[in-house]
């Protein structure tokens, strides 16, 4: 109560010079500008504003007008109540935190027969519902729009190149980025996912093995979310809910669609339930299942690795609080060897990566501010939602920064009204829970807090973390909303408890149940049909065979376009100088093209041996993004079709 008036007090103080300020500002501000502008203000004043015959007086207002409000006016007020909030809520966790069987007693516990197979059938039949229409196309189309999806299909050719033909190398090569080659070390492999597809590509297409492996993490990260909520609840109908919501929450649905190291969350659950076993009884077991989770993970994403890293801090943290102890041993102990054990089996790949990542330029990237999660994404429906078909909910999801799977942090209207439902009770038993969500939340939302794309002056705690290793290598903060959809989803298992355990008789029990499973299902449940075709264009049959080592350059480049021309290398095998990969290294002939010379791009591609010229027309205006008139006089055409031409430049 003592926090809650001096939160309280502070906040009235806050408003009240607020409002002095904006009073005072509204009377003195803009007539004070006007008369340094026409320099009838004191003579230091005067000096403030120097290029009148540049800007009217109009510019000054705004840029004033702009620095006022934002700066001075709304910063220490909303940085107050934002983190006043935060610490509100974290202290209401920490409050509440409970263990499990202070939660609900062995009695009390419901159990079904066979719940884990009742939940991994229902999760895999919902899978295929969700990505029914790709069904008919399995074998040669692949899951999501064209994006970052082709390029893990490149991955997976080159570690079969590698592994399996023995020709080239896992750490560098020269197929993209010719002639200069590039390191692989930043390279997103998702060295699971990887060694899954040497195993599937010996019965299915390259198509059909990448839809296996993202189509199977829905089921595991279901069944792994639905053992840890069983196992916190008690409860297998809440286990169930659970794991639905998790393997099908709008993070991991948004990310199956373009990254298949991200959408590979199935093992998060895993790696949380043996920890939190491993905390609480201390076996070698859970010990051991925690660390070899930890490495699945990190298997599937480095970026796994280093949010789960930061799961282990925040617990032993929050340990030593509810302990009030600073140095818990075996706490520490046992968190040295889950996290130390996986990271000492991945030192071969990791050391390199990481002097490579401290010695090298560019390997930070950016978007630590973009690729992040608005704060009313979290109860708006996100861009792959069904609702997303309202101008209103659609205007706002455009209004975010970064791109749609990126924010995706969506949490469920329906989730959320079954635990206001709920009661308090709820809240009362999930402290941890809360305080981990919370804490996540707040790193999703990146180095500021965003309203529905407006940036606020709330500076958040990735701000000056993002220039600290190894977040300065974690560039899209909205990722941590995968850890947030997992903590909801405990958080939701208990109100699910609560309410089928509050009915008073079996038919209000069933009735209840129905309605869960009405929100939820209207809520989660989009029909997804985007696919991206993975057939090669007949012009790269043009390409002629010779003993002689050549690359292709093709136009337009681009992000996207580059990742498609490495889908077609899978096919025709050739170098090519474009590419594109999480982090690059050093400069390549890429950067150094001059498409607006012709003469000196034709002595570019002639010294370094690109031998062919590939112009895409663009697929939706119809039009050559280049003029080919140049290069119609400086090289010979072999092949030319609606939609490429193909030149031979020596």
């Amino acid at each position: 109560m003592r926090h809650h008036r001096r939160t309280t007090k502070i906040t009235i103080w806050l408003t009240a010079v607020t409002a002095l300020l904006w009073v005072v500002y509204a009377l003195i501000g803009h007539p004070m500008i006007d008369a340094i502008y026409h320099g009838n203000a004191p003579g230091f004043l005067n000096s403030l504003i120097t290029s009148q015959d540049r800007y009217p007086v109009e510019h000054f207002y705004d840029a004033a007008d702009r620095v006022f409000y934002r700066q001075v006016l709304f910063f220490p007020l909303g940085m107050f109540v934002f983190y006043a909030l935060v610490v509100h809520g974290l202290r209401f966790g920490l409050r509440n935190a409970r263990t499990v069987g202070s939660v609900v007693s062995a009695e009390s516990a419901r159990w079904i027969r066979r719940d884990w197979l009742i939940g991994g059938g229902l999760y895999a039949v919902v899978t295929l519902f969700l990505f029914s229409p790709i069904l008919s196309q399995f074998s040669n189309h692949l899951i999501g729009p064209l994006e970052d999806n082709v390029r893990y299909l490149w991955n997976m050719w080159w570690a079969e190149r590698v592994l399996i033909g023995g020709n080239g190398s896992l750490t560098f090569t020269q197929m993209i980025f010719f002639p200069e080659g590039a390191s692989l070390y930043f390279n997103d492999y998702s060295w699971y996912n990887l060694i899954g597809s040497l195993l599937l590509r010996t019965v299915l297409t390259p198509a059909a093995t990448y839809n296996v492996l993202i189509l199977h993490s829905f089921v595991l990260a279901g069944l792994g979310a639905f053992w840890l909520v069983r196992y916190i609840t008690r409860d297998s109908i809440a286990g169930v809910v659970g794991g639905l919501l998790f393997a099908f929450g709008s993070a991991h649905v948004a990310h199956s669609l373009h990254h298949m190291n991200i959408a590979s969350v199935q093992f998060i659950p895993f790696f949380i339930l043996f920890f939190i076993k491993s905390m609480r009884g201390g076996r070698t077991r859970d010990i051991a299942l925690a660390a070899l989770f930890f490495l699945l993970s990190a298997l599937c994403s480095w970026t796994f690795l280093i949010l789960n890293t930061f799961v282990v801090i925040l617990a032993y943290v929050y340990l030593a609080y509810r302990n009030r102890k600073g140095w818990l041993p075996r706490v520490a102990g046992k968190s040295i060897v889950i996290v130390g054990a996986p990271i000492a089996i991945l030192s071969p790949w990791l050391a390199p990566m990481v002097w490579l990542g401290v010695t090298s330029s560019g390997t930070a990237g950016g978007g630590h501010s973009g690729y992040v999660v608005d704060l009313v994404g979290f109860v708006i429906p996100n861009a792959y939602h069904w609702l997303n078909r309202w101008d209103i909910v659609a205007s706002i999801n455009q209004s975010y920064w970064g791109n749609a799977w990126e924010s995706a942090g969506y949490l469920g209207l329906g989730s959320i009204a079954i635990v206001l439902a709920a009661g308090r009770r709820v809240w009362r038993v999930s402290g941890a829970w809360t305080c981990a969500l919370i804490a996540f939340g707040v790193m999703a939302m990146g180095t500021y807090v965003h309203v529905a794309g407006a940036k606020l002056p709330i500076v958040l705690p990735y701000s000056p973390l993002k220039n600290l290793p190894p977040f300065d290598t974690l560039r899209a903060p909205g990722r941590y909303a995968i850890y947030v959809q997992l903590f909801w989803v405990v958080i939701v298992g208990f109100a699910v408890r609560q309410l089928v355990a509050s009915a008073h008789s079996q038919r209000i029990r069933l009735l209840r149940l129905g309605i869960i499973g009405v929100l939820l299902i209207g809520d989660h449940f989009t029909i997804r049909a985007d696919v991206t075709d993975v057939a090669v264009p007949p012009a790269y049959h043009a390409l002629e065979s010779t003993n002689q080592p050549y690359g292709i350059l093709e136009l337009p480049g681009g992000w996207t376009q580059n990742g498609l021309y490495m889908m077609y290398q899978t096919a025709h095998e050739i170098p090519i100088v474009q590419g594109t990969i999480p982090r690059t290294v050093g400069s390549t002939l890429q950067n150094r093209l001059h498409l607006d010379d012709p003469d000196t791009l034709h002595n570019q591609l002639v010294t370094h041996h690109v031998r062919y010229l590939v112009l895409h027309r663009d697929a939706e205006t119809g039009q050559w993004p280049q003029d080919p008139g140049p290069f119609h006089e400086r090289y010979t055409e072999v092949y030319r079709d609606s939609a490429a031409i193909v030149w031979r430049v020596y």
